[in-house]
């Protein structure tokens, strides 16, 4: 499975994948900002940057599925990229979630509503989503 993390604040973002890979050894996280900012990439358009980090890292992701690791891939604006991970995603399974208000989430799968939640209570939300996903 991947999983794509979008939304919040890169603080909020980070915490949760940090509590994420703590307590599940069997997932890896992949980072598309970290991606694009890599010398290639250096001289191509926003959004070439962003579909071309989106199949860098699904080929990363793949080889570590075929390693028994599920993937969590986070951006904090991953709207441009959605349409290119669904399409090189082929049979493996993609799940979106947008980190915050409904309104900027309406392309992804799921949406965790940030408002009046603690982190606790988020990450129990992400759990029950990757469960159900399962």
């Amino acid at each position: 499975m991947i999983l794509l993390l979008s939304g919040a604040k890169d603080i909020a973002r980070a915490v949760l994948i940090e509590r994420l890979l703590k307590e599940h050894a069997e997932w890896r996280h992949i980072a598309l900002e970290d991606l694009e900012c890599l010398p290639f990439f250096e001289a191509l358009s926003v959004d070439e940057k962003a579909k071309l980090s989106a199949s860098l890292a699904l080929s990363c992701a793949q080889e570590l599925i075929g390693q028994g690791f599920h993937i969590v891939l986070s951006r904090i604006d991953a709207g441009p990229v959605l349409s290119a991970l669904r399409e090189e995603m082929g049979s493996t399974l993609l799940v979106t979630v947008h980190i915050g208000s409904p309104e900027q989430g309406a392309d992804f799968d799921h949406n965790i509503d940030t408002i009046n939640r603690s982190a606790s209570d988020v990450f129990q939300q992400l759990e029950k989503i990757i469960a159900k996903a399962a």
